[in-house]
């Protein structure tokens, strides 16, 4: 986990302009020559502009207080951030949305649709989910695997409390800005931060301000930050140590990050995770996360391996969505899922429902409804472990249960479960409908008297 130091080398380029890293003499009381008027005044104008040009919003602003405890957990970057609890969701730019999950997740794929910030150099845009510790994984999934290609999910976790050094080399103002951005408790920062412009700042004007800052949402920063743009020039500028003050400032915008990293989250949109672990909580899957990586890297020598090599999305996906085939089609018809089959010398793809007889039954009816003049098809199943028997086509009205002669019956065994794709004999299966069309044409969709019926 970064340290002090680190945290407020992360700040240094955004306070640089008026700190004394370009040999300005920031305000401070020093020897040389004594500051002119025009210099001081500029130096005032060009802290006002460095607060200005801070962010509103970071990645601490919106992490839940709620957040699982880990050692574990890389720093985190920018990137929009989705907070998600067990009743709503908070949207960036949109609130808090509650009802049932699919309107929530209806809500997040409207929202996503809008458009992710510009991806980065690797190619994807990070988006940040802040879930709280008791959030199962079926409905962290729900809005995992709506993000696109394009996004890089993440977990962001509350790291685990770092000693607060007291021998930050540097100003008092270095000093304040480690405590701000180490600082997890919101109330605690509020009281660092204003203790800073309080020492920083011989102006009553500005730190009364300040402390009295508040906005609607209970995130004060903004107005905090407008009460500083504002009250600013109007302080003798001989009273502001303004290098100082731009790292409290800067560090107050960022406060908390130091206390928060990301686990790899992309592995989730894994369709066999809905079978592995539905209802593990967050909490749950972090501390397994601790465990795995304690395991894996145990087997290596110390300077062999590092948290990126273990804590991958690849190794995640293996250890924790490593549900066979039949387990997956069992989960999915709990859920009343869609699949979708490539219709055979199209690019053409047709949804077909799961109907389980009852909750968790291996019986019931897969169908598809009148679709581009194809009629209405439907097949019972009987499922045993890794084997599905179809039998068919079965009319509207009756059950797996029914004795009756069908047309059709086949045995089919479940093959495979990968790239969003349930193999079942030659009988390919897609968990969505982008899934089905990017598919090659070689793809087999049917087979045998399925085949034939359902052309």
């Amino acid at each position: 986990m970064p340290g002090p130091g680190a945290a407020l080398a992360a700040l240094g380029l955004a306070v640089c302009a008026v700190s004394a890293c370009a040999g300005s003499r920031g305000g401070s009381a020093v020897s040389g020559p004594p500051e002119t008027r025009e210099a001081c005044e500029a130096r005032r104008a060009e802290f006002v502009r460095v607060v200005e040009a801070l962010p509103d919003e970071t990645v601490a602003t919106a992490a839940r207080a709620d957040l699982p405890v880990t050692p574990l957990g890389r720093a985190p970057g920018s990137g929009p951030v989705v907070e998600v609890s067990p009743t709503d969701v908070v949207l960036p730019g949109r609130g808090t949305v509650g009802g049932d999950v699919s309107l929530r997740v209806k809500a997040f794929s409207a929202w996503l649709a809008e458009g992710l910030p510009k991806a980065t150099a690797g190619g994807r845009t990070p988006l940040y989910f802040a879930a709280a510790a008791g959030v199962e994984m079926r409905l962290l999934r729900a809005f995992v695997r709506e993000a696109p290609d394009t996004a890089e999910p993440r977990l962001l976790v509350r790291t685990v409390a770092v000693s607060r050094r007291q021998d930050v080399a540097g100003s008092r103002g270095d000093e304040i800005a480690s405590r701000l951005l180490l600082e997890s408790n919101p109330a605690a920062r509020l009281r660092i931060a204003d203790e800073g412009y309080r020492e920083l700042a011989r102006c009553d004007a500005l730190t009364d301000a300040v402390a009295h800052a508040s906005a609607p949402d209970g995130a004060p920063w903004p107005a905090r930050k407008a009460a500083l743009v504002r009250e600013a020039p109007s302080c003798d500028c001989a009273a502001l140590r303004t290098s100082e003050l731009a790292l409290v400032a800067s560090a107050e915008a960022h406060a908390g990050v130091s206390s928060l990293g990301w686990l790899p989250l992309a592995f989730l949109r894994d369709e066999r995770c809905d079978a592995s672990m539905p209802l593990r909580s967050v909490e749950k899957l972090v501390r397994q996360i601790e465990q795995f990586d304690a395991e894996f890297s145990a087997r290596f020598s110390h300077d062999a391996v590092t948290f990126d090599d273990v804590i991958t999305n690849e190794r995640l996906r293996v250890t924790f969505c490593d549900a066979l085939p039949g387990e997956t089609f069992a989960e999915k018809a709990k859920l009343h899922a869609t699949l979708y089959v490539r219709v055979p010398g199209t690019n053409a793809c047709e949804p077909w429902s799961i109907s389980p007889l009852a909750p968790g039954s291996p019986m019931g009816t897969l169908s598809r409804a009148p679709v581009a003049g194809r009629p209405a098809l439907a097949f019972h199943y009987w499922q045993a472990a890794e084997e599905i028997r179809l039998f068919g086509p079965a009319e509207p009205g009756t059950k797996p249960t029914d004795s009756h002669d069908y047309a059709c019956e086949e045995t089919l065994k479940l093959t495979s479960m990968e790239d969003g794709t349930l193999r079942l004999g030659s009988l390919a299966w897609y968990f969505s409908e982008s899934v089905c069309r990017s598919a090659s044409d070689g793809t087999a969709s049917f087979s045998g008297c399925v085949a034939t019926r359902a052309e």
